[in-house]
């Protein structure tokens, strides 16, 4: 009965210290948040753009065929013409497979900051 008891104690301790975790959700980025046109860099190296989204980041730079960086571009023109691209050497910002990429590193920063 005793060690009944404690059992029982151990797994309401447990399901105590599980339920206090804090859910965070998925992470939802929106490339277009510093508006349409090239893209500043804003902190993370060399040509690299971080996004945001609640505690998440998400770092992304681009690349030329001569695995040279290039800048990144945001387009809102509607239709199919919305999205992420490259500054240069890309026709209409776009990016020409597999001739020029972009490098997403995703980050997480769970501090109450």
């Amino acid at each position: 009965m005793k060690s009944r008891l404690v059992r029982l104690g151990l797994f309401a301790a447990i399901l105590m210290l599980v339920s206090a975790v804090p859910a965070v959700a998925d992470p939802a980025f929106d490339f277009g948040q510093y508006g349409d046109g090239a893209l500043t860099n804003n902190g993370c190296g060399g040509t690299c753009v971080a996004f945001t989204s609640g505690p998440f980041e998400l770092d992304v730079t681009g690349w030329t065929n001569d695995f040279a960086q290039t800048g990144l571009f945001f387009k809102d023109n509607g239709g199919d013409e919305v999205g992420l691209g490259l500054v240069e050497p890309a026709t209409d910002n776009e990016i020409n497979f597999p001739t020029n990429f972009i490098q997403w590193l995703p980050k997480a920063s769970l501090s109450s900051s």
